[in-house]
């Protein structure tokens, strides 16, 4: 099988739009304070953020009447998260269908914890904006990054497989720890050590952080990997700017990604060179495969290209695959991504 260098243009674009938006996306603009209407005192908000606050109500002038999360994010296209506002705090829910879901209480600061009751009365209580971050995927950095939020982020998994560029560079001169000891595997110890207010657990990892969860740090499961297609993924952006009350900055960036998906796909529709593609990489002798309903499926075809994997692996998500499967159906591929130094060795 083949391994070309480098990958149709119309690819390459996609790729930078959804993997890398902290080249796709503007940062955001910084805060100051306005004075709220009434009788109410001053509070500060991010007014690049679209009105929600980015600190705490003063304990003394709290209004159980007033909406203090004006600006709320909606998900058109992610499809294993939902978000309900109420006033003082959010309620965001994560999990697909048929699986166990996981009910997060986002607090704006400085707000008295409600009564919650019945599904609610177990749900993790989280304060926003939250100010420290413990982030386990190099996914959920360059949004960070784009949101000129990256100074909340204490700790990640590990930062020598974080992308070279501006945001690996800030966290490095900053000494942001990590805590992971090895791909795919972390050390509950040190995340309770950073004291963070929440941690973004990836996938592949969730099970790992019962021990920091049992510690009263809240953990957010990331499923945007479960998610159809390319800009449903995407739309997980959305999850960060819920706990940092930045909804609207997250907003107005994802629209930009989606135009520029938009206008990156209409090129491709009409391409009659359709290049089969394999995806995925060798790992302890099995390879991790996109499945047909995947988003990365998706991402392919809306680039004119396909999944050569999709009559073998079905679903969504990836699936562990056997090399003989692999080399059934890849060596058909015209292309191979996501190949690296150690696949081209097994």
């Amino acid at each position: 099988m083949s391994i070309p260098k480098t990958l149709p243009r119309r690819i390459s674009a996609l790729i930078t739009l959804i993997v890398t938006p902290s080249i796709a996306l503007a940062g955001c603009s910084n805060s100051n304070d306005t004075s709220a209407s009434g009788s109410t005192p001053a509070i500060t908000v991010s007014t690049g953020a679209g009105g929600n606050m980015s600190g705490c109500i003063p304990s003394e002038s709290f209004n159980k009447h007033r909406d203090y999360l004006p600006d709320k994010a909606i998900f058109a296209m992610a499809k294993n998260v939902h978000i309900s506002y109420h006033k003082s705090y959010k309620i965001m829910t994560l999990g697909r269908q048929g699986k166990p879901a996981q009910t997060l209480v986002l607090l704006q600061c400085g707000a008295p914890k409600p009564t919650l009751t019945g599904d609610l009365a177990k749900a993790q209580v989280i304060n926003v904006p939250v100010k420290r971050v413990a982030a386990s995927s190099t996914t959920q950095i360059p949004v960070f990054h784009a949101l000129g939020s990256l100074n909340t982020i204490v700790g990640v998994n590990q930062l020598d497989q974080i992308y070279r560029g501006p945001a690996r560079d800030a966290l490095e001169a900053r000494h942001v720890p990590s805590y992971g000891p090895g791909r795919m595997q972390i050390d509950p110890e040190r995340i309770i050590a950073l004291k963070p207010d929440v941690v973004l657990a990836a996938s592949s990892e969730v099970g790992e952080f019962e021990q920091v969860q049992s510690s009263g740090i809240p953990v957010l499961k990331d499923l945007d990997y479960l998610e159809p297609t390319p800009l449903a993924r995407a739309e997980w952006m959305k999850t960060y700017g819920v706990l940092l009350n930045m909804e609207g900055a997250t907003r107005k960036d994802f629209n930009r990604i989606v135009k520029r998906y938009d206008e990156v796909t209409k090129k491709a529709r009409h391409v009659i060179n359709k290049p089969s593609v394999l995806v995925g990489q060798e790992t302890k002798g099995q390879w991790y495969v996109p499945g047909a309903d995947s988003y990365m499926t998706k991402f392919m075809t809306d680039a004119g290209a396909s999944n050569v994997m999709d009559q073998a692996v079905k679903g969504m998500g990836s699936a562990p695959t056997d090399s003989e499967v692999i080399f059934k159906y890849g060596s058909k591929a015209d292309f191979w991504l996501n190949g690296n130094y150690m696949s081209m060795t097994t």
